[in-house]
């Protein structure tokens, strides 16, 4: 028996925005934005979340802000501009936009790949699900307020949509 039902209605993954110069404590050799988007990639692949929504926080930017300064993002990522490598706003697109890349992909892939499983039959309909984004700093109350309310959106929208109301 899984451990997961197949109505889980919300995921949230949280990242360290910014890791972007780190590696991981356990293997120095894994830089911790491959991991995190390695992770996000195995998660939104998995079909017990084919109709699971995801809410991504890019947390720490407060800590981000001050070591984007210091510490430019090719650090990170070589090829990337070097005239943004100190752009919060240009940074953060990118790293949204690798994320929403790996989530339609895997959306897509979802839809086309026929299988027989409990958790979907061969002419269920495409996906219902998607991600949003969070720029968060954890103590800053008020920010997260936006987040709870989003949280609660989601899940409200998805009984809806169980229950043929939306």
């Amino acid at each position: 028996m899984n451990i997961f039902e197949d109505n889980i209605n919300l995921i949230l993954y949280v990242m360290s925005l910014s890791a972007y110069d780190q590696v991981l404590f356990e293997d120095i050799s894994v830089k911790c934005y491959d991991e995190t988007f390695s992770v996000f990639d195995d998660l939104t692949q998995n079909r017990i979340f084919y109709n699971t929504d995801f809410v991504v926080f890019f947390n720490k930017v407060d800590v981000f802000d001050v070591k984007i300064g210091a510490v430019p993002f090719t650090t990170c990522v070589p090829s990337f501009n070097t005239e943004w490598a100190h752009n919060r706003k240009k940074i953060v697109g990118y790293v949204r936009t690798k994320f929403e890349t790996l989530f339609k992909q895997n959306t897509e892939a979802m839809h086309r790949k026929p299988t027989k499983s409990i958790f979907r039959n061969t002419n269920s309909p495409p996906p219902q699900r998607d991600v949003f984004f969070h720029v968060t700093c954890a103590t800053d109350t008020r920010r997260m307020q936006q987040v709870i309310n989003d949280v609660q959106f989601g899940i409200v929208r998805r009984q809806l949509q169980m229950a043929h109301l939306a």
